[in-house]
């Protein structure tokens, strides 16, 4: 099965491909103007070298988020028009999973359990914490969601945890002053999610539970969009203008 896999929930983007889920070509790729105007670049660049054609992709694996609210909907969006087009099966996974399951990558980090942080902006992280069985395949044991970080570090318990992800860079001094000795980090150049590692989870979770339709795929935030906030903070102001007009006396 040729696999493609395609990520840009975060600053560093990334694409790959893979054959029956051993690694063929990935790229990675800062956001810079936008990652939509990088991703379709990088895929034709990727198939190309492959020799392969976008019909003879039998799979397409996609980060669903939580991460930038535009970043998530690049690859999303590209990937939904890929598998309508194509007829390709298409299967979502959430960025958090790649995250941890990128822990031990080139390196001797035992990963039983890894508690997966990425930068939210707005002094929070989105977090989850995964569990590893012996074939190195993550199940959730925390499911995804916004934190302060003093709170998320309470929260871990007393044991030893390994962590990774951009939040520790953005708050490593919070979570080693509540957790202490028990803080432990994978090697930072692991905290990005790997387009590599995306497309084995996506392949797994595939044999699992096969393909999701492409327009039941849904992005997964965690926290409403700024604009949507923004939104429904107006239509309650203009809401609560007329309750107002309309209790006044008439003259």
């Amino acid at each position: 099965m040729n696999i493609l896999a395609l990520d840009t929930a975060t600053p560093l983007g990334g694409a790959a491909l893979l054959l029956r889920g051993e690694p063929v070509e990935h790229v990675r790729f800062e956001a810079g103007e936008g990652h939509v105007a990088k991703l379709p670049e990088a895929v034709d660049g990727l198939l190309s070298k492959a020799g392969w054609s976008y019909e003879e992709l039998g799979l397409i694996a996609v980060t669903v988020g939580p991460g930038s609210f535009a970043g998530v909907r690049v690859a999303l969006g590209f990937a939904k028009g890929l598998a309508l087009a194509n007829n390709t099966p298409l299967v979502g996974v959430s960025t958090l999973m790649v995250v941890a399951a990128g822990a031990g990558i080139g390196s001797d980090v035992m990963r039983p359990d890894v508690v997966a942080v990425m930068d939210a902006r707005k002094g929070e992280v989105f977090s989850a914490r995964y569990r590893f069985d012996e074939t190195g395949f993550p199940s959730e044991y925390w499911p995804p969601g916004c934190w302060l970080p003093s709170s998320l570090a309470s929260s871990l318990g007393p044991a030893r945890t390994l962590m990774t992800g951009d939040g520790l860079r953005a708050h490593e001094a919070v979570f080693k002053e509540h957790m202490g000795k028990r803080f432990k980090t994978a090697p930072e150049e692991n905290w990005a999610p790997h387009p590599m590692v995306l497309g084995v989870l996506g392949l797994r979770l595939f044999e699992a539970r096969g393909a999701t339709p492409a327009e039941e795929l849904e992005p997964v935030y965690l926290r409403v969009p700024e604009a949507e906030r923004h939104k429904k903070a107006a239509q309650a102001q203009a809401a609560a203008s007329e309750a107002k007009s309309g209790d006044a006396p008439s003259q």
